[in-house]
């Protein structure tokens, strides 16, 4: 009898460790997927940080003394967005700069309509 119930603690011992295992496991996983997810969120932060950056500069580069040389900021940015590799991490920088160049020169131009 005794060793009957010593039998049925030890497996029962067993299955829970193997659970506690297994949920270690998952927990490692989840940890693991936390960090890549926070990583990607860093390195895109980083690239559009990196468009702002170009925007500006080519912002500021086409500046005149009466107002913005459109025709040089665009070139600006051409030649910035050529610079930029068109795969891996720093392609979705296109997408960036182009939505922020866009969001600058609608800025830019609802200034104009006020005037005239």
């Amino acid at each position: 009898m005794q060793d009957s119930a010593l039998h049925e603690f030890n497996k029962d011992l067993m299955k829970r460790l193997q659970q506690q295992q297994i949920e270690a496991q998952i927990a490692r996983a989840q940890a693991a997927s936390a960090l890549k997810e926070r990583d990607q969120a860093v390195r895109e932060a980083a690239e559009r940080v990196e468009a702002l950056r170009t925007v500006n500069a080519a912002l500021i580069g086409s500046l005149r003394p009466f107002g913005l040389d459109r025709k040089k900021f665009v070139a600006l940015i051409r030649a910035s967005a050529q610079a930029i590799p068109n795969e891996g991490p720093q392609a979705a920088r296109h997408a960036l700069l182009h939505a922020e160049t866009t969001r600058l020169l609608a800025e830019i131009g609802k200034g104009r309509g006020a005037r005239a």
